[in-house]
């Protein structure tokens, strides 16, 4: 897959993209749900010349493709 929006972004947001977990307590784990900020998809859609729509699906797809590069195939599509 062409990572196209993690190289443009800052390191605060490239570190929140690729964090999982939120917290665990007494046996249940809370997944960490990534929002990115307005602003940022502002900036991606004038640099990428994409609409702002097209920038959350494509971040959401390269948040589900590091993801699993990263801790693999047990990342399922409703923890992002």
């Amino acid at each position: 897959m062409e990572l196209m929006c993690f190289p443009l972004l800052h390191s605060r947001s490239k570190r929140l993209i690729q964090k999982r977990i939120k917290t665990k307590r007494a046996g249940t784990t809370i997944y960490y749900k990534y929002r990115p900020k307005q602003e940022l998809i502002e900036r991606l859609s004038e640099e990428l010349r994409m609409s702002q729509k097209q920038i959350r699906k494509q971040i959401k797809s390269e948040r589900l493709f590091l993801l699993q590069e990263i801790y693999g195939s047990e990342v399922k599509i409703w923890q992002i």
